[in-house]
């Protein structure tokens, strides 16, 4: 029997142009999950008019999932003791998640280490692959904006 995969949804809360869903469903039966962490964000941590929205948005991702014949998950605590918990649970050991730039996303990213596959998806580049003619990093928009554009459509 093939293991599940494991996919942390993050804040890429939708099943269409998802490409860490594609990847965990490429190896087989998948688990979502979605944990409402309140400590790693430190003082950037959700506010009430985000988690109305987050309430609603999850409601409506359920409402989906279940529609194709999955659960979603939700666990709320620290993210790390979440996802090795569902791990031991599910015989999990693979986890696909969207990648993040947020200090504590990428703090969570590293903790988990190998286990984690990261995948583009929140962007329309990763703020990486978009620099100056001398390599370094925009700091006024319509520059930037025009060196996005000559990326344009992204590459698949």
């Amino acid at each position: 029997m093939t293991r599940p995969t494991i996919l942390w949804l993050r804040q890429d809360l939708r099943l269409s142009d998802h490409a860490a869903l594609a990847a965990a469903v490429a190896e087989g039966p998948v688990v979502p999950v979605y944990i409402l962490d309140d400590a790693a964000p430190g003082r950037d941590a959700m506010g009430g008019a985000q988690r109305w929205w987050l309430h609603h948005s999850l409601h409506a991702l359920a409402a989906s999932l279940d529609g194709k014949g999955a659960s979603l998950v939700l666990r709320k605590g620290d993210s790390l003791v979440q996802l090795r918990q569902l791990m031991k649970q599910t015989g999990a050991q693979q986890i696909h998640a969207t990648r993040q730039y947020e200090p504590w996303w990428q703090h969570l990213d590293t903790e988990l280490g190998d286990i984690l596959k990261l995948h583009d998806g929140n962007q329309l580049a990763p703020p990486s692959t978009i620099r100056t003619g001398s390599g370094g990093r925009y700091k006024i928009f319509t520059p930037y904006w025009r060196a996005l554009l000559d990326r344009m459509p992204p590459s698949r």
